[in-house]
């Protein structure tokens, strides 16, 4: 492929009046895929055919020397207008466990078996003994990097002791999970996933289910859910879509991190594409926590992101993600569904969850004040969890 076609293969179709616009997307993709040629097509492509070369170099070189995105990339970038940087190299994390005051007395280690032979892990199990049953099961879906562990610290314990059977799936390729006969998941396969275990567990519970996905992993609870609502009507009371890339995906969200805070969105960006997170606890406080979050709780949650999303596991190929969006969801009024996110979200703002919110026909979100992306493992979980709670009452 030459670098024009790299180029438009990867920005979209994009025009070369639009490279401004595309240069951090068309890397994102492209590290997602084959690093060293799709970063040097795009560099090489941008470098020499936009007037604006001398501003992408210093771009290019501010991305690749901090977040090593490629080598490639950047000695393209160097060799097209003689410039010339470092990069660093990554190191590994040791292994998460949970601190021994939040060890889960009903926390149970099982497995499911997808359609085509993956084995997906499963924390979770029946309510507290001394509380009486919800008639509800509670299913949650972690978003990218993260695994079933990050609802166990807080969330599956509350509800278990609200009377919930509780239960916290790990998608393909992350927290022990199999990928199956693929190497890389789609928004479909996900979705299938997740309307399977939903199933199984009506089945086995004889009660209906309720599904709580954060992330990306709401966007794939919303096409689980449509899938679900039109085939076996009656398995889902309601969804949950916290702090959820909405329907029509994240470019919106990409666009508005460099409009809101140009340097912020950089290091958000290079963040997401290698992983630099994992090595700079300040960027993933920034990320994923609230300012409060003991440092030694940063240190140990990005290192479950380390060890239960291993070093080239792909949750999505984002290149391919524009043939899957925007994704179906249920028409307004068929189902329960809830928008909530906090306020302090630098991945998932405000803009996106009214966006979700009002595909789902609902007034607005609900804005949880002072919580960051990870609710879930907030220092202000509570808040979260108590708004979910109530909602689920409501339904009863």
């Amino acid at each position: 492929m030459a670098p024009d076609a790299a180029f438009a293969s990867f920005t979209g179709g994009q025009p070369r009046s639009a490279a401004p616009c595309c240069l951090l997307a068309t890397l994102l993709r492209g590290a997602c895929q084959r690093p060293s040629y799709v970063h040097q097509a795009a560099a090489h492509h941008v470098l020499t055919h936009s007037s604006h070369g001398k501003c992408y170099v210093k771009l290019a070189g501010l991305m690749a020397t901090t977040a090593g995105i490629g080598v490639t990339a950047f000695r393209e970038a160097a060799r097209c207008r003689g410039k010339a940087a470092s990069l660093w190299s990554r190191r590994r994390v040791s292994c998460f466990c949970l601190d021994a005051g939040n060890r889960l007395e009903n926390l149970q280690k099982t497995t499911f078996s997808a359609s085509d032979g993956a084995v997906l892990k499963i924390s979770g199990g029946p309510p507290a003994s001394s509380t009486k049953t919800k008639g509800q099961t509670l299913v949650f879906i972690h978003g990218s990097f993260h695994a079933a562990w990050c609802w166990e610290p807080h969330f599956i314990s509350y509800f278990q002791s609200q009377g919930f059977e509780t239960y916290a799936l790990s998608l393909r390729g992350h927290g022990g999970s199999s990928m199956g006969n693929t190497e890389q998941g789609t928004v479909e396969m996900h979705a299938k996933d997740i309307a399977d275990f939903v199933e199984h567990l009506h089945s086995k519970e004889g009660q209906p289910v309720v599904v709580v996905g954060h992330s990306f992993g709401g966007l794939f609870v919303q096409k689980a859910a449509s899938d679900l609502v039109q085939k076996r009507p009656g398995v889902l009371s309601g969804i949950v879509l916290l702090s959820s890339v909405p329907p029509s995906g994240n470019s919106g969200l990409g666009a508005r991190y460099f409009q809101r805070d140009f340097f912020l969105g950089a290091r958000i960006t290079w963040g997401m594409v290698t992983r630099a997170f994992e090595q700079d606890l300040q960027l993933s406080r920034e990320m994923f926590f609230d300012a409060d979050m003991p440092s030694e709780k940063v240190k140990a949650y990005t290192q479950a992101m380390g060890n239960g999303c291993p070093s080239g596991t792909r949750l999505l190929d984002l290149s391919k993600l524009p043939r899957s969006l925007p994704v179906a969801v249920v028409k307004p009024g068929k189902l329960p569904v809830l928008v909530i996110g906090g306020d302090k979200d630098v991945i998932v703002d405000r803009e996106a969850l009214e966006e979700t919110a009002m595909a789902h026909g609902l007034a607005s979100p609900v804005i949880l004040e002072g919580v960051a992306h990870d609710a879930m493992l907030d220092t202000q979980w509570r808040k979260a969890a108590d708004e979910i709670f109530s909602w689920l009452a409501e339904l009863r």
